[in-house]
């Protein structure tokens, strides 16, 4: 069968949904990532956040 459209990884990739600390950051077993202000939005507290773990 042959591959018609989207990219593999995106389709294959894991995704986690986390729920952002009063610091802004999201936490995982291995590793936290802080998100940062921009124009639309300066906090992020409470805020459902998505985290896609791409494939090797």
């Amino acid at each position: 069968m042959a591959w018609i459209d989207g990219v593999l990884a995106d389709i294959l990739c894991e995704r986690h949904e986390r729920t952002a600390g009063l610091d802004n950051c999201v936490k995982r077993v291995k590793w936290t990532m802080q998100m940062s202000a921009n124009k639309h939005r300066c906090r992020y507290v409470k805020t459902k956040a998505e985290a896609h773990r791409y494939p090797v």
